[in-house]
């Protein structure tokens, strides 16, 4: 005997009625579930996000990167006592910081330099944080540059390229001292002797070698007060973003519920055929 098929129409008449019996269970499934949803999100503690970008004009990105990095590994050491020595914290403030992560920031714009040449790296870092408590992140911005301060490797680079400044600028200063001084005496000869225009040419040329040294000892001093081994270029903020999104527990319980408000009708229904047919 064949089988007879069920027109298509009619499997989705079946649903339809079926949906239109059971929206009261199905329903009240799902608003059970956005509740529970929103239960949890009022309930949670809400987790808060900032992001600081920095520099080191004293050692590549890449390896502030690691030294940074490594706050994170002992965050997740197990044992808080770590994090609270070397980031200058309380333990309670360690059990609240919930994330911390550096990495280089990736230009898409400037990923080769002006001779075409590829950028291996980008000039900044990005520091990014998550916390429990918002008004930590003020507080990690003075020890995060300390903890990156203490790192020999790090620490020795900096004494170095400030020795380094440090000798620049004396030669300039002691170079613009004697230009100083030579001026001053051709100045006097000046009016002592008749090479009037020969001394008022070397005079001129002086003049000009001093701008030149001034400006130079100028820009060799702005680099100095810029010789630290983290430099912020936009610090971790005090009013940070909510991780906490409520649309995502109610979306996640309302969608299972919905699901199991299904299942229950289903039952419920397979149960009125059985009862049905044993009348």
């Amino acid at each position: 005997m064949k089988e007879q098929e069920i027109p298509l129409h009619i499997i989705f008449l079946n649903i339809y009625q079926f949906f239109v019996k059971k929206a009261i269970t199905i329903g009240a499934f799902t608003l059970i579930g956005i509740g529970i949803g929103v239960y949890f999100h009022i309930n949670k503690t809400k987790t808060f996000t900032s992001t600081a970008i920095a520099y080191s004009p004293v050692v590549s990105n890449q390896r502030l990167v690691e030294v940074l990095n490594r706050i994170e590994k002992l965050r997740k050491s197990g044992d808080p006592k770590f994090l609270q020595n070397e980031l200058g914290i309380t333990e309670e403030e360690t059990q609240q910081m919930k994330e911390f992560n550096a990495e280089i920031v990736r230009d898409l714009e400037f990923l080769y330099d002006k001779d075409d040449n590829p950028r291996y790296e980008s000039n900044c870092i990005t520091i990014t944080v998550k916390s429990t408590n918002a008004q930590l992140f003020e507080k990690l911005n003075n020890n995060i540059e300390d903890f990156v301060n203490r790192n020999e490797y790090i620490k020795e680079k900096t004494d170095l390229r400030l020795d380094g400044f440090q000798k620049i600028i004396d030669k300039y200063e002691e170079e613009i001292s004697e230009i100083d001084s030579l001026q001053k005496l051709k100045l006097k000869r000046m009016g002592e002797a008749n090479t009037k225009d020969f001394f008022e040419l070397n005079v001129s040329n002086s003049e000009t070698q001093s701008v030149i040294l001034k400006r130079q000892l100028e820009n060799s001093k702005e680099q100095f007060a810029f010789v630290k081994p983290l430099v912020f270029i936009q610090k971790l903020s005090p009013v940070p973003y909510s991780d906490a999104i409520i649309y995502k527990p109610v979306a996640v319980f309302g969608f299972v519920f919905f699901i199991l408000g299904i299942f229950v009708g289903l039952i419920m229904h397979f149960n009125a055929l059985l009862k049905k047919a044993e009348d």
